[in-house]
């Protein structure tokens, strides 16, 4: 037995009496992970008076090593480390090819809901019966589409 980290493919693995045993050597690969089975689901769920929420439900099995609440803990410090780099970004790091044009801006009245707009009850439902939810929506269509 011996201690390692990830997964090493037979072929790599360096054996201490190679010259002595190389007939009749089944070479297997090796997995030092502590963590044998994941898995995970995602119910429905409710809190008071909301019902259009998410609950994680994962299963961590581990061989002892290392506890599932370890694993998670782990395996989200990782991911935090990780995404920090997207954090940091600041949008004056942009160059000036990449920085949007002042044409490509999006004006911000075409991102407001069509409920804005004060429409009677049957335009609106029409509206939304197209898929159209705002201003932006809206005006990308044509009279005859309407």
């Amino acid at each position: 037995v011996e201690k390692g980290r990830g997964y090493v493919p037979g072929n790599m693995r360096q054996y201490h009496d190679e010259a002595t045993k190389i007939i009749g050597r089944i070479v297997l690969d090796a997995s030092f992970s502590p963590v044998s089975r994941v898995s995970y689901a995602v119910e429905s769920a409710r809190v008071e008076q909301r019902t259009d929420l998410d609950r994680l439900v994962m299963t961590i099995e581990t061989n002892g090593v290392l506890s599932p609440e370890e694993a998670i803990r782990q395996a989200a410090t990782i991911l935090v480390d990780q995404l920090v780099v997207f954090a940091a970004l600041e949008s004056s790091e942009v160059s000036g090819d990449l920085a949007p044009s002042r044409s490509s801006m999006v004006d911000p009245m075409l991102m407001r809901p069509v409920d804005d707009l004060e429409l009677t009850v049957r335009s609106a439902n029409c509206l939304k019966a197209e898929n159209i939810y705002y201003i932006g929506d809206l005006i990308q269509r044509t009279e005859n589409e309407l």
